[in-house]
């Protein structure tokens, strides 16, 4: 599905797409790669949202499931490259064994809570116990990996014997250090000894010592280290000799575990592809509960039919200011669709709800409606305020960039807002109604949005009206000269009806802009003289 940046931050859909958030980094690589569903795809599209409608069904059910895969996924990193290179040539080092163990250990405790839910028909998660069981043969149950005794005899008599040897080398060492504490007077047994060359006499007995010799020195002080006997020193050698042998054993092991891990490196890989799936499958379901979103139908046909739809960053807006959102029922069959209304009546809103939710869709996210049947769609393109250009007007970029909409390919929908806004009244309505008779020619579903008589004249347009502020309710607003304008606003919305209605060909396009002026605060004055202008006009 293409959908151009300019469109992509006017429908407003970088809040939405923030909300949905997955927990494991698994899951947030997936939604960052993941690619929409386009016209032809519908079967794909029903399959993917059945998965997300069972996960959906759970946690309307049980939150607690969100609660324990959420500690779970906070666990588990990304070890494909790990996996992937698996080779009979290549030996996985400690480091990477932890990380394999590490990601199985919470798998196993992930597919526990697939099958207490019943779910593993729809989710292949195959059972690891005994590649787990292979990393951890003393049964710890641990996320921890280290090489165990129990790997091989040898290692572990050589281990023992390293920690046997280190002992008695402590030992003499410790021997060593009193004996030269004893000697010297010291205070403390210590191994490394800095002197101030002015403290000639501490600097004279360690020089005739045979515990310390100098191991360097500066402008200001000697540094003196304690002088190893023979017998340690044989100690540490025999120590290098053996740890160098129990490396080689050590990697023995690792080659005979990397080997039995081998043959599942597939089934591995698999996993955790379906771990990242499974993530982004929850974090939109978990997302739709939150915001009261229900799974849509795809239909093929080219129309939309959403009830009690919602428009989510406003809804989130207004939700915080303690204001009502009113929901609306949309409905367009045919190509072409010309929304006409008053000033501030949410037409608007309308195209970028129809945007967002097209876009949901696309990626299978359940949209926020009480149900929706939708279409899918190659591109999507709204067309209003664009981002400024230097080199064009905003109507010169509005035309470029609706040029380069036109050219797509496949089925697309068009939100055109306020078409010819920058330019005078007369070409804009006669290039609206031009651009619409292009458009019916198209494989496309047209949403335009107009002040405009001309458009909603077609014959092959069908012509909705926002319900906006009727007369009666305009008579029980309450509104002063002095009230500021957030409350006149809270005012408006209180009384506006955002409900879309069908109307036949010849209905006129509404004239309220007068109306929402005054209650918006501009002097009576001009009130009066723009109603006798209008009156001649008319």
């Amino acid at each position: 599905m293409f959908i151009s940046k300019a469109t992509y931050n006017i429908l407003n859909i970088d809040l939405i797409w923030s909300e949905i958030n997955p927990i494991s980094v698994l899951g947030q690589k997936w939604k960052k790669e993941v690619e929409p569903f386009t016209k032809g795809m519908e079967n794909d599209v029903h399959y993917e949202f059945s998965l997300t409608e069972q996960l959906f069904k759970i946690l309307q059910k049980s939150p607690q499931f969100y609660e324990d895969l959420s500690l779970i996924f906070s666990h588990l990193e990304n070890i494909s490259l790990i996996i992937q290179n698996i080779e009979t040539t290549k030996v996985l080092e400690i480091f990477e064994l932890q990380e394999i163990k590490n990601f199985i250990f919470f798998y196993q405790r992930f597919r526990k809570i697939i099958v207490e839910n019943n779910i593993q028909d729809k989710f292949f998660f195959p059972n690891l116990t005994e590649i787990f069981n292979l990393l951890d043969p003393e049964n710890q149950n641990s996320p921890v990996f280290f090489i165990s005794d129990l790997y091989d005899e040898n290692f572990a008599i050589k281990r023992h014997k390293i920690f046997d040897i280190k002992i008695k080398k402590k030992h003499l060492f410790g021997k060593l250090l009193q004996e030269a504490q004893n000697e010297l007077n010291l205070d403390l047994p210590i191994e490394k000894i800095v002197v101030s060359r002015y403290n000639s006499v501490l600097l004279e007995k360690l020089q005739d010592s045979k515990y310390y010799h100098l191991e360097s020195e500066n402008f200001a002080n000697l540094h003196f280290v304690i002088t190893k006997n023979s017998e340690i020193v044989r100690i540490e050698q025999d120590i290098n000799s053996d740890f160098l042998e129990l490396m080689k054993l050590g990697k023995k092991i690792r080659e005979e575990i990397t080997l039995e891990i081998l043959p599942y490196k597939k089934t591995i890989l698999e996993i955790i592809e379906d771990i990242s799936h499974f993530d982004w499958l929850l974090a939109k379901a978990y997302f739709g509960l939150q915001n009261g979103c229900t799974i849509p139908e795809i239909i093929e046909e080219n129309r939309i039919e959403i009830k009690s739809a919602c428009n989510l960053p406003i809804y989130w807006k207004l939700k915080n200011d303690k204001i009502d959102f009113q929901k609306i029922d949309i409905s367009f069959s045919k190509k072409l669709n010309v929304i006409t209304g008053a000033n501030m009546a949410g037409k608007t809103t309308i195209l970028k709800t129809v945007g967002q939710i097209l876009f949901m869709a696309a990626y299978t996210i359940p949209v926020p409606a009480k149900n929706a049947m939708i279409p899918l769609i190659d591109s999507i393109y709204f067309s209003g305020i664009q981002a400024n250009r230097m080199d064009l007007s905003s109507f010169g970029s509005e035309i470029v960039s609706l040029n380069n909409a036109i050219k797509l390919y496949g089925f697309s929908v068009f939100l055109i807002d306020e078409f010819a806004r920058g330019t005078n009244p007369q070409e804009g309505e006669a290039f609206s109604k031009a651009i619409l008779e292009h458009l019916s020619k198209k494989n496309c579903l047209v949403l335009f949005a107009t002040h405009f008589n001309a458009p909603s004249t077609l014959k092959e347009s069908a012509h909705y009206q926002i319900v906006g502020l009727s007369q009666q309710n305009y008579k029980k607003l309450h509104i002063d000269d002095n009230q500021i304008l957030s409350k006149r606003l809270e005012e408006l919305h209180k009384y506006m009806d955002y409900s879309l209605i069908h109307l036949n060909s010849k209905a006129k396009v509404p004239q309220a802009a007068l109306m929402i002026a005054e209650i918006l605060g501009i002097d009576k004055e001009i009130i009066e003289s723009a109603k006798k202008y209008l009156m001649d006009i008319n």
